[in-house]
């Protein structure tokens, strides 16, 4: 029955021709959940992705690339707050298509703001930084890219051929509208629609990229990882994005599984720090518990996460405790044991989890210090490259 009055609700007020914000409201006084998910929401637990803290910079937990009923996606602008605010995403941009919308005939509107300006109260609210975006999405070669931190999408549509939207023709216009903006633009998941489903970079993005019209690459696109566009962005100074690219409702992730995300080493928590934090290239990639970025940013996320304790020693050996105080486990390779013999060489230390390293000797190890060098295998500093990593022990 309720569903029988939520269709016809919902139908009369598209023929009343109201603004979706009017709809919106109307659907909430009526009881009706589908705007927005209280309900469900209210049974379950938030699912956080804890990070160490590290002085001088806040990490900040962003998915800049998402869409919604407004071009090709499945849920309301709402609930995509809604989705970070449960898994505690601090901040997205939601970037529907200004090309097309598959479902523009039951969503009648020609405004590109309105799902920034429906999901704005929400997100202000719960605390999620919002940030006004959309896509803009050509033929390839030229292929997608979304832009960020504009200010006003509808004039990015205006420069769309309506007899072809996908025409690229105009996209140096359309890009260098976004930077008059004042926005941000990343050349999104470009594998899409390659030979062989390959990562290229082609002449026309060469000349983008010479114009400043790219300013990152998304190397992970929902779960997909591409190193040689790591090195992209390592060779041409760009800012290395993750994001999901969600179309579909992302509340439903496995038990202690994360959603794809930018973790932005900001030096304050606003809009303004996540910007000055792309412009400056500290981003790292997260992705099914890999970590790929810059040793200098990727270091510290490692380095503060565990916390090395000695636990016990006797004359020729001891026990180090390893906690990891981060939702991230680490896959760690012991390299070189310094001179020790060490139990454990290759293990897993969990997310939130200890793990214990026995050394011996065959010498007294009283008042001696140790440098045991490891790899940590899921931590990238570039291309198949895990990260190096010493630890210091003084007995």
């Amino acid at each position: 029955m309720k569903k029988l009055l939520t269709i016809f609700i919902f139908s009369l007020l598209l023929l009343s021709g109201k603004p979706m914000l009017a709809q919106e409201i109307a659907l909430r006084e009526a009881g009706v959940a589908f705007p927005q998910m209280k309900k469900f929401y209210g049974d379950m637990q938030r699912r956080v992705l804890d990070l160490p803290e590290i002085s001088g910079y806040y990490l900040i937990k962003a998915d800049l690339h998402m869409h919604t009923v407004y071009s090709d996606g499945y849920v309301w602008p709402v609930t995509r707050v809604e989705e970070a605010f449960m898994e505690g995403i601090d901040a997205i941009a939601i970037t529907d298509h200004i090309e097309f919308s598959p479902l523009k005939k039951y969503l009648p509107c020609d405004d590109y703001n309105l799902p920034y300006e429906i999901a704005k109260p929400r997100a202000d609210e719960l605390g999620i930084i919002l940030i006004r975006g959309a896509e803009v999405t050509r033929e390839v070669p030229a292929g997608h890219f979304n832009a960020i931190f504009i200010e006003d999408a509808n004039k990015l549509a205006k420069l769309v051929n309506k007899e072809n939207p996908s025409d690229q023709s105009s996209i140096k216009e359309t890009l260098q509208e976004v930077v008059n903006q004042g926005g941000f633009v990343f050349f999104n998941h470009p594998w899409y629609k390659q030979p062989g489903d390959r990562a290229n970079w082609h002449p026309v993005h060469e000349e983008l990229y010479q114009q400043g019209l790219i300013h990152g690459v998304e190397v992970n696109n929902r779960d997909r990882y591409y190193p040689n566009i790591f090195q992209w962005c390592l060779d041409k100074g760009l800012a290395m994005m993750s994001n999901t690219d969600a179309h579909n409702p992302l509340f439903r992730l496995e038990p202690g599984a994360h959603r794809s995300m930018n973790i932005l080493l900001a030096k304050e928590c606003s809009q303004k720090g996540i910007r000055e934090a792309l412009d400056n290239k500290r981003t790292v990639v997260y992705t099914q518990n890999y970590l790929y970025g810059k040793e200098e940013h990727v270091m510290p996320i490692f380095e503060h996460a565990v916390v090395q304790k000695i636990i016990h020693q006797t004359e020729k050996g001891f026990i180090v405790e390893l906690k990891n105080i981060a939702g991230i486990p680490f896959h760690i390779q012991i390299e070189d044991a310094n001179g020790l013999k060490v139990q454990q060489t290759n293990f897993i230390l969990a997310e939130h989890g200890n793990a214990a390293l026995i050394f011996r000797s065959d010498a007294q190890v009283m008042g001696q210090s140790f440098k045991v060098s490891a790899k940590v295998l899921n931590c990238h500093t570039g291309p198949e490259k895990p990260l190096n990593f010493v630890f210091n022990l003084k007995l």
